[in-house]
This record gives structure tokens, sequence and C-alpha cells, in this order.
């Protein structure tokens, strides 16, 4: 499928096939966003279908690169740095969609495919049956399951864990008092809020690295995008941690189901001392877990401040193709020079 129209008319299917995979970052409005929020750049779709009747059974949403680099198949939304997958309800759609891919006969790029280990493993075999190929474990992304009671969760926190947010929160009294707010805005509320946020966030680390939604018209756009997508169902959620009536943390949050997923988070550094993300994250799981919600996905990879809480933690691999083709040479050609780059800037 290469028509953005079609793709459009798809969603009712799409999300029936996306709601096996529990997330989010699978249904219709997560991808339709990421196509909006590129569309200087026209992206080019080529998307594999696996119908059985009248059933979407599998896709994979995928489009032509754009930009530096070698032409290849990258995912729609490879840009937002999020575990890339693809849709299929059992292990005969999955090894169909396997190889619907290698007969398109262009080499192809997942930097972060997200699926069990069996199944990444079976979907890779199935395309070096048509096109040599490469998969390799490549980052941990973590999430918490929590029990039906958040007291159960919060003593299965470390005790010197507990003790810090604590701490934490008391500084934060005795500096004027905190509160968290959460809104599940409307559509036509959403700006207002992400304006916000975004000053939160361009008051950290991002805004000096250049990578906030203030410095990236790209994200800003999607996160803009897919917020008011979400918020259409009010599936979409923003929190907000002040401290003496100042902005401190924010969180930008998509829901599906009983899931939770972060997709934009940030603190001001004036605030530092209070740890306000921690504090905010906690505060946020609390509130979660009070309206049902039983599982929450971090965003991006694993990292250590994500420890103050029990989570577990899944695999995501890069994985390529390079079906016979002058392109693939290229694309060849360029990972094993970025590979050995990467290796000598270790040395």
């Amino acid at each position: 499928m290469r028509s953005r129209s079609r793709f459009s008319e798809l969603a009712p299917d799409w999300d029936a096939l996306a709601s096996l995979h529990e997330t989010p970052l699978a249904l219709h409005g997560w991808y339709e966003a990421a196509l909006e929020a590129q569309s200087d750049s026209n992206p080019d779709l080529c998307i594999p279908l696996i119908w059985r009747g009248d059933r979407l059974v599998a896709a994979a949403p995928l489009m032509h690169s754009t930009g530096k680099g070698p032409g290849r198949l990258v995912p729609v939304d490879a840009f937002t740095g999020e575990p890339d997958r693809v849709l299929y309800c059992d292990e005969d759609s999955l090894l169909a969609l396997a190889d619907a891919c290698s007969q398109l006969g262009e080499p192809m790029l997942f930097r972060r495919f997200a699926a069990p280990a069996a199944d990444a493993n079976g979907f890779a075999r199935q395309l070096r049956r048509h096109a040599p190929g490469m998969l390799r474990e490549r980052h941990r992304a973590s999430f918490i399951t929590m029990p039906d009671s958040f007291e159960d969760f919060e003593a299965s926190m470390s005790k010197s864990r507990r003790k810090t947010i604590r701490r934490k929160q008391k500084m934060m009294e005795n500096a004027g008092g905190y509160q968290l707010s959460v809104a599940t805005p409307g559509e036509h509320e959403v700006k207002a809020l992400l304006d916000r946020f975004a000053v939160i966030e361009n008051a950290g680390w991002k805004g000096r690295a250049g990578t906030s939604l203030i410095s990236d018209p790209t994200m800003a756009r999607f996160v803009l995008k897919v917020a008011r997508s979400f918020a259409r169902t009010g599936d979409a959620v923003v929190t907000f941690l002040t401290l003496d009536g100042e902005d401190a943390a924010g969180r930008v949050i998509l829901q599906h189901g009983r899931s939770w997923c972060g997709i934009k988070i940030g603190y001001d550094e004036r605030f530092a001392r209070y740890s306000p993300g921690i504090v905010q994250m906690h505060e946020t799981l609390r509130h979660a877990h009070e309206r049902g919600i039983r599982n929450y996905r971090f965003l991006g990879v694993s990292e250590d401040w994500q420890n103050y809480w029990p989570h577990e933690r899944r695999s995501d691999y890069r994985l390529a193709a390079y079906p016979v083709s002058f392109a693939s040479c290229r694309a060849l050609f360029d990972d094993a020079k970025t590979a050995v780059g990467s290796l000598l800037r270790r040395f």
C-alpha cells in the first residue's frame, strides 16, 4: 500500500489488529501523526498488508527513508526514537509478512525492532530466506506492571528508594508545598498544555542539547498531532508537578486500555535538588493506579533513574535486510562504515 488516503481509510482495521499489541504506539493515530509531522519531506509509503478474507492480520508501517544516507525502507515512526514494530496476529501472519517485505526487493532497516525474541528471530530468519540480513540485540526498554494494591507496589520498592522519595517530598513541603495535576484534555485543549510543557522541558538538558520540542519542529508537530488524535477518545494525559506554585516537571502520556506510555518528560533544572521528575513519576503512578491503569511503559531506553521502581525490561533489535541490488550495496557499505566508526570511537 502506497496511498496516504488508503492508509487513513484503514484506521478501523488497523486498530483492531493493533489492539492485540497492548501499546498505544501501535495504533493508527500514532502512525498518522508521524506521517503528518514529516509532511514537509512528502514521505513515500510502502506498507505491506496481509489479509485473511476481509480481516487485516499483519502490516509493516514502512516508508522510503528521507534525508541523507542511502535510500531504504524504514519505519514510518523511526524519527521518534521509540521502538519500531510490525503488527501481526499470530506466527503464520508474521512469517507471511516477512515474505511480503522481502518481495519488495529493497534494503530495509529497523533500528529498534520490538518483538518477543522468538518472533524477532522468526521474522529475521524468514527475511534471510530471500535476502541477506542481520539481527542483533540493540537496547532494552523498561515497563512497570502494578499489582492490584498500590501499597503492595510501594512495598516492593527498595527501602532506600522509598526513603529518598519521602525525603524529597518533605523538602518540597518545606519549600512551599507541591501538587500533582493531571489533565485529560479535549482535542482543542492540547496545544495550551503542550506549550506549558515545552517551557519546562526547554529549561533542562534537552534545551541545552537542542532536542526539546521548542528546538525540534518535526517532533513538536508530531507530539501535538498525536496528542490531539488520542485526545479525541480521552486517551491523552498530561501531568504537571508544581512546587510552590511554579511548574517543576511535566509528562506527556498516551493511554490504551489499561496501559500508559510516556512519550515526553521534562523538568526545570532550577528545582533539581528536589528531584521533581522522580517525585512526579511516583505520584503519576499512584494516580494511574487509582484510574485502573496496571501497566506503564517508560519512553526511550532503560536508564538508571527508572530503578526507583520495580520494573521489567524488554529487548529490541537492530534488524537489517539487504536483497541483492545496488541500493543494498550502498546501504550495507554505509552500515559497515558506521559500525567501524563506532568501534574506533570506543577505543
